[in-house]
Parts: C-alpha cells; sequence; structure tokens
C-alpha cells in the first residue's frame, strides 16, 4: 500500500512550484516564530522595568509586584 502512495506524493512534489512550498510552509512558521520572539522581548522588558523599580531587585515582602499578581491570574 506505501508504495502505490509513493509515487503519487513524489509527482505532486515534483510539479509544486518551489514559491508555494516557500509562502505556504516556511514563512508562516517563520512569521510565527519571530511574533514568539517579539511577544518574549516585550515581556521581559516589562519584567525588566519592575525589577528596576525595587531596590534590590527583588520583589517587596507582601507588596507583590503588579507583574506578579497578573501571571497569578493567568
Amino acid at each position: 500500500m506505501q508504495s502505490a502512495v509513493s509515487p503519487v506524493l513524489s509527482a505532486f512534489m515534483s510539479e509544486l512550484p518551489s514559491w508555494l512550498l516557500f509562502v505556504g510552509g516556511f514563512l508562516p512558521v517563520a512569521l510565527l516564530l519571530f511574533l514568539l520572539i517579539a511577544c518574549f522581548r516585550v515581556h521581559l522588558m516589562e519584567v525588566n522595568k519592575e525589577l528596576s523599580q525595587t531596590p534590590d531587585g527583588q520583589s517587596m515582602g507582601k507588596d507583590c509586584s503588579s507583574l506578579s499578581q497578573r501571571m497569578k491570574w493567568r
């Protein structure tokens, strides 16, 4: 059964234009990865800003930072 599928798949791939493979496969994955990197960068900048506001770089006792409170709600 697998030998019958193999020639069909190879014929399809040989007729498939390379630009379609690029636009339909590689480009969306790459854009999603860039979006994830940008989201993590924004999140890291928020954390760095909040940590720079505390004297020793840690949250102060009972007064949790707004970021840790937001993370608990997620």
